[in-house]
């Protein structure tokens, strides 16, 4: 039994992630796609809030991990190769997060 009880108290405090999409090209910007684009590197956005004691401090929202993304590489107008993950932890009645990854190849015009 205790063994069970620890087990289960692990598997909250470490959390999880899991894949949520993997999307070909994504913006939360307006571009011409016919004018070709410009692979910049390797970025990630995240979007997370805080869980204190039971209660979130809000929502996390994917749009603005994608946003956070674009605007981590400069001249930057889309991704390219798209993986989102949403992820969590809690320490109970203490402490805990939740949100998107959001991770891609930045492209410019």
């Amino acid at each position: 039994m205790r063994k069970f009880l620890l087990l289960i108290i692990l598997c909250m405090v470490l959390g999880c992630s899991s894949k949520q999409a993997e999307l070909t090209l994504v913006s939360t910007k307006n571009f011409n796609p016919e004018k070709g684009f410009t692979k910049i590197g390797k970025v990630t956005g995240t979007d997370n809030v805080s869980i204190i004691i039971i209660a979130p401090t809000g929502k996390p929202k994917m749009e603005i991990a994608i946003s956070k993304a674009i605007e981590a590489a400069p001249n930057c107008c889309a991704l390219a190769d798209v993986k989102i993950y949403s992820y969590s932890w809690w320490i109970p009645y203490i402490y805990g997060q939740y949100g998107w990854i959001v991770e891609g190849t930045a492209l410019s015009q």
